[in-house]
């Protein structure tokens, strides 16, 4: 667990690191993480918000909530 809490994340859009931030092409500030999974390596930086559904909609399916491609809600019949 303490490792995973310093691990080096990747983010799935752009590939920058902790280590190697993208920068803002308008400010020229680095990027920061709107979704991080350290266990995993993987996140979402700030200027790639355009794959946070993809990271939430992942996050949901592997928790096995319901509606998520991976476990689809069934459909109810009408009485």
């Amino acid at each position: 667990m303490i490792s995973s809490l310093f691990a080096t994340a990747t983010c799935i859009g752009c590939g920058c690191t902790d280590h190697r931030a993208c920068l803002n092409p308008h400010s020229g500030e680095p990027c920061s993480w709107l979704r991080v999974d350290r266990a995993k390596g993987t996140g979402v930086c700030s200027e790639c918000q355009a794959f946070t559904s993809r990271w939430d909609e992942e996050a949901r399916a592997a928790a096995g909530v319901a509606g998520t491609p991976a476990n689809p809600t069934p459909a109810t019949p009408n009485p």
